[in-house]
Order: C-alpha cells, then sequence, then structure tokens
C-alpha cells in the first residue's frame, strides 16, 4: 500500500529519488560546514571533504542500483503492490473465517437460551456446555438439562438427579440424598434424608448457642404454623431434646426435655423421650428427684407406675409339678423383685392365715430357677406347711411335695393346707 501510494509511476520515483539526493547535499554542505571548523589547512579540509563526497556517493548509488533493480518500472511496481495486496485480502479472509469457525462451532446466542459456550458440531451441541443469562449462570449436560445453577440469591447443586453426590475438599466430605434409611430406634421404620458424610461432623456457631430447627421453628416459637413432632437444642457444653406439638403459641408447650451428653435419645410418637443406652446413671451432689406436674402425670419404669405395685399372676393352686404359674411381666423388670402370697385352703380359697415371702430380683439374676423353699403356718403351730417352688425371670412351677401330708422328723406338716393365691411385682 505504501508502495502503490508513493510511487505509482516512474515520475514519482524519481521524484522521489531526487528528494534524497536533495537531503544527501543538504548533508554533505553539513558536513562541509563542520570539517572547515575543524580542519586547520585547505588541504586537510579538501581531503576529508573528498573521502566524505566519495562515502555519500557510494551510498546514493547503492540506493539507485536498489531502486532501479526492484523498481526499474512502473510495471514492477504495480505488480509488488498487487501481490502484497493479495497477501493482505488472504490473510484478513483468514482471520474472518476462524472468527466465524468460533463463532459457529462454540457460541451461540438468543433471547431466549441467553449465551451458550461448548463445542458445538454439524450445528449439535457436544458434551458439557455453559449457559449465562440475565439471571443466572448455569451448566448443563449434553442433553441440554440443568445440572448446576448460580444465581444471586439461589445456588443449585445436583439439580437434574436425587442421585447426585456432591463432593468437598478433595473428596474429604460429600453431600447426597438417601432413601429407605432403615431407623436405629424403632425396628422397620424408614425414611429419606440429606446424609452429610465425613469423618467427623461438627457443626458450631460463634455464638453461645447453636439451634437445629424442625420445620423453621426455633426453640418452640410458633414461627410458621406448622405442626413439629421434636426439636433439639445445641448449646454450650449440653444438649436438650424435647417434645412439642399444637399450632398455636398457647399449646406450644415443651412436654419433655432430656440433658444428655453421649447418650442416644429418641422421642417415640406419643411424645416420651426415651433414653436408649446399656446404663444410665444420675449424679447429683444433692437430692435426686423424679417428679411430674400434680395430678398430670405418673413415672413409670417399662412404661408401667413407678410407685405402683403390679400383679403378675393370681390364682389358688398347690404348685405341683402340673403347675405353672406364668408371670405378666419378668421379675427382672421390677422396680426390686416379687412378692409371693400365699393363704390358708380349707377345699376352697379362705380369707384366713396369709403368708408374703419377697423374692429380690438380684436373686433371679444369679439363678434364673433355683429351687426356693417356704414354711407357713398358723400361729399355734397348728397346720404347718412347706412349699418348694422353682422361680424363674418369667414363671414360676412346683413340686408333688406342695400337696403331701406326713411326719418328718417329729413334725406333722400338710402341705395342701396353703395354696399360692398371688404374685405381685414391687
Amino acid at each position: 500500500t505504501t508502495l502503490k501510494n508513493n510511487y505509482s509511476t516512474t515520475t514519482q520515483m524519481n521524484s522521489a529519488i531526487n528528494a534524497k539526493a536533495n537531503e544527501i547535499s543538504a548533508k554533505v554542505s553539513s558536513v562541509e560546514t563542520t570539517l572547515k571548523n575543524n580542519y586547520s589547512t585547505t588541504t586537510k579540509m579538501n581531503a576529508a571533504i573528498k573521502a566524505a563526497a566519495d562515502g555519500v556517493s557510494s551510498e546514493v548509488s547503492a540506493v539507485n542500483t536498489k531502486l532501479e533493480n526492484n523498481y526499474s518500472t512502473t510495471t514492477k511496481v504495480s505488480t509488488m503492490i498487487s501481490q502484497s495486496a493479495r497477501d493482505l485480502r488472504v490473510e484478513i479472509q483468514n482471520a474472518e473465517n476462524n472468527a466465524k469457525k468460533v463463532a459457529t462451532n462454540f457460541l451461540s446466542y438468543d433471547a431466549t437460551s441467553g449465551l451458550l459456550i461448548g463445542n458445538k458440531q454439524n450445528g449439535s451441541w457436544q458434551g458439557f456446555r455453559s449457559q449465562i443469562t440475565s439471571s443466572a449462570f448455569n451448566i448443563l449436560n449434553s442433553s441440554g438439562t440443568q445440572i448446576a445453577s448460580y444465581g444471586a440469591s439461589t445456588i443449585e447443586l445436583g439439580k437434574n438427579s436425587e442421585n447426585s453426590i456432591i463432593k468437598l475438599c478433595g473428596g474429604k466430605g460429600q453431600l447426597k440424598y438417601t432413601k429407605n434409611i432403615q431407623s436405629i430406634e424403632y425396628s422397620g421404620t424408614k425414611y429419606n434424608a440429606l446424609e452429610m458424610i465425613s469423618e467427623n461432623i461438627v457443626l458450631s456457631s460463634s455464638d453461645l448457642e447453636t439451634h437445629i430447627r424442625n420445620n423453621g421453628r426455633r426453640n418452640g416459637t410458633n414461627e410458621d404454623g406448622r405442626y413439629v413432632n421434636s426439636y433439639v437444642l445445641c448449646e454450650k457444653y449440653k444438649t436438650k431434646i424435647g417434645y412439642r406439638s399444637g399450632a398455636s403459641s398457647s399449646s406450644y408447650d415443651q412436654q419433655s426435655s432430656i440433658t444428655v451428653n453421649d447418650n442416644m435419645i429418641s422421642i417415640d410418637s406419643n411424645g416420651r423421650a426415651k433414653i436408649n443406652c446399656k446404663d444410665f446413671e444420675i449424679v447429683s451432689d444433692g437430692d435426686i428427684y423424679l417428679s411430674t406436674t400434680e395430678n398430670k402425670g405418673n413415672i413409670y419404669l417399662n412404661y408401667r407406675r413407678f410407685d405402683v405395685n403390679v400383679l403378675l399372676w393370681a390364682g389358688s393352686w398347690y404348685m405341683t409339678s402340673n403347675h405353672t404359674a406364668n408371670l405378666g411381666e419378668k421379675i427382672s423388670n421390677q422396680k426390686n423383685g416379687v412378692v409371693l402370697i400365699f393363704n390358708y385352703f380349707n377345699g376352697a380359697v379362705t380369707t384366713q392365715s396369709w403368708h408374703a415371702f419377697f423374692i429380690p430380683k438380684y436373686a433371679i439374676e444369679i439363678g434364673n430357677g433355683m429351687p426356693w423353699d417356704f414354711w407357713m403356718g398358723q400361729s399355734n403351730f397348728s397346720r404347718v406347711c412347706g412349699k418348694g417352688l422353682y422361680i424363674y425371670d418369667d414363671h414360676i412351677t412346683g413340686a408333688d411335695v406342695n400337696a403331701q401330708a406326713g411326719t418328718s422328723n417329729g413334725i406333722t406338716y400338710d402341705n395342701d393346707t396353703y395354696v399360692l393365691r398371688y404374685v405381685v411385682g414391687v
């Protein structure tokens, strides 16, 4: 372009040569002035001027030769200009084609889908691609389904599948949705849940309290008006687990609350908190109270009143080898043990001459089914009776001697004059 604009004809080229010569002449004049000022004799100055002039003449000759050899005619100059123009057009076309290829194979835009960036071949997207809209940045799979979305106020990961697994921190932690998890506390119960999986999981707060909410509630406040079964309150150094019910603030009261450390706690459908562990110990420097609000509740041991005796069996048997008294509850489940109650039998049950014997449940723990002997009679030593029983944790059996009479060691006995009437848990 420069040559075409400046040397399109021989005349223009010669003009350029003359301009160059004039520039050289000016340079020679400057050199002459310098030489005159620096050389003391005319001879020295003339010699220096001649040497400088010879050098300039050689430079002018080289320039003339180069121009004459390459651009001696207008045709040569035009050919050179045309060739340069063709090369430039090819380069521009290649750049344009590459830009079109990038736009066609990797980018697309419309008002509905926004800007899509990915690998597009023959008009179809291949593999994953990104999408930028006015409201979010999205990641799409090969079928165009959003698998992740990053918006101004909402971030969605694993958006297209409930089987997605989100891995964090080099795979050391992960989140996933699991179906049909078997309940630990209640056999057969299954549920779905979001699992947070890692070697250890710590939920911490910079505040003194950390609240885990159920259905959006915090500490029993009626924030959204919906029903809630339970809550967990994690305060510093302790954990409280309780049960709350009702949709209004007036009925939304705490029904039970337990402070625990490492024991497993569950709450049944009736709102009862259950401590599920092998051993449970309550330690206090003072008194320990198990109490309920007056006229509003009772204390239970194994789901029965803690302060009430329970009838485990009733009858009127001699307790021979054919008799087995099956107990309504195990002796080991009683608070202290059982009491066996006998009374006088005179062909029929009576209300006379009662005898009671206490069996501690510790005795069952050290010898389930051991033989026990019981002696009874009236206050004047008449109707002396002996009973031999085998006491198990859940039943009691007898022996044939329990219905016999006779004399032994000078004592007359009538074992059929008393019968077993009751077994009471205490």
